[in-house]
């Protein structure tokens, strides 16, 4: 039984084509079920940043190329294509790399929190389409937990870096005089909420959020009274007055085309921070419009980025840890059946003698008696297997086994 992940991310792959291997909700169960034709377990992380399939399998070579031929042929592209892309890591590298990400150390955004609740609803998912097994939910597990404890003993996510921040610093950058200016967002997700928060602290004159379903927008209100709420047939009607416009939806197609934008302000920044692009890359061909997207973003650099790499080396111990600790458990897996018998054994041993031993201490206040009683119940539990044991007698090499039953029976340990 092996462990690997497949996939691409932003730091080898663009952005078309990253958005050619996103899935969309829409795509999750079939992809499971093609899945399963492949590997025994398996989970889909897809976020605007990577695309990565993990998965156990017992024929590590052909789990890869078949893996590799799924991303292809479920994205409607020819085998091979992408193979430039493609990284591959293998049983423990693949653990460290899991744990790289839910730490934030593998982030567009070094040490983002974004990607912990990504990771968490990717494992949700497989669990979900019975796709996620022993193995997978323990190595899920894990890394959420680590990731939590990584942020919190390295402080790594202190300071707000993600994605929507960076988009925001930019505008700072590049704008002025917030109090004249208007912004539209598009879509009402995690991302968007997380911008409306920076952009309220600007000042910006007008506020307006358009969404596919009306009254996930109108909740904002309820936080954000100030905001405006408009239709999202809406959204090329007012784009002649926005100074910034911002989209981030889970849309698997464009929702700002070339062709249909008829009005639109001069000197406005449009940024697109969905995988797949809600904006047409035409739209930046227009003039007086400046269109960023994600990868024009990783290039920004952040003030406090040196301080989150010193975070990300103390990281990187506790990863080491959590990473030994997983291999450890893994390594256990085949004994697992005898760990199993030998607790039914001493299950079964303690409910059919147990009655009998209460019954017999309650009427015994002698303590040499009760002693005596407690080490007959003792040799109850342990006699049968000891017997059975010496039967071990002939084997021709038994140095083995006696190192491991001494181990196994450190005073120190009991």
């Amino acid at each position: 039984m092996d462990i690997v992940v497949v996939g691409v991310s932003y730091k080898n792959t663009p952005i078309e084509v990253r958005e050619k291997l996103a899935f969309t909700k829409k795509k999750f169960e079939k992809a499971y079920d093609r899945l399963s034709l492949i590997l025994d377990e398996s989970v889909i992380l897809s976020t605007c940043n990577r695309s990565e399939i993990y998965g156990v399998y017992s024929d590590m070579p052909q789990a890869i190329e078949q893996i590799k031929d799924f991303f292809c042929l479920f994205h409607g592209l020819e085998k091979g294509t992408l193979d430039q892309y493609f990284y591959v890591k293998e049983n423990m590298d693949c653990v460290t790399h899991l744990f790289q990400v839910t730490a934030g150390l593998d982030s567009q955004v070094l040490g983002e929190d974004q990607i912990l609740g990504q990771v968490k609803s990717a494992h949700q998912r497989a669990l979900e389409l019975h796709m996620s097994g022993r193995v997978l939910n323990r190595l899920f597990r894990d890394g959420i937990t680590n990731g939590k404890k990584v942020r919190l003993e390295t402080k790594i996510s202190q300071n707000p870096t993600s994605i929507s921040y960076l988009a925001i610093q930019y505008l700072e950058k590049s704008l002025s005089d917030y109090q004249e200016r208007n912004v539209l967002l598009i879509g009402a997700g995690k991302m968007n909420r997380l911008a409306l928060t920076y952009l309220k602290d600007m000042g910006f004159s007008r506020i307006l959020v358009a969404n596919r379903t009306y009254e996930a927008a109108r909740s904002l209100k309820e936080v954000y009274p100030d905001i405006e709420i408009i239709l999202f047939d809406e959204i090329e009607d007012y784009l002649f007055i926005c100074d910034v416009v911002i989209s981030s939806t889970a849309a698997p197609h464009l929702v700002i085309k070339r062709e249909e934008i008829v009005g639109y302000k001069k000197g406005s920044i449009y940024l697109d921070l969905a995988v797949p692009r809600d904006i047409d890359p035409r739209v930046g061909e227009l003039i007086g419009i400046t269109l960023v997207d994600l990868d024009a973003l990783e290039k920004i650099q952040t003030e406090n980025q040196e301080k989150r790499r010193q975070a990300g080396e103390k990281a990187r111990f506790l990863i080491e840890e959590a990473v030994d600790e997983f291999d450890q458990w893994l390594q256990c897996i085949p004994l697992f059946p005898a760990i199993k018998q030998i607790e039914s054994y001493h299950e079964h041993v303690l409910n059919k003698e147990m009655p009998n031993l209460i019954d017999r201490l309650k009427n015994t206040e002698d303590e040499a008696k009760m002693a005596v009683i407690l080490k007959g119940f003792v040799k109850k539990i342990y006699s049968p297997p000891m017997v059975r044991l010496k039967q071990f007698s002939v084997l021709e090499n038994k140095e083995d086994l006696t190192e491991i039953l001494e181990t196994l029976y450190k005073e120190e340990s009991v």
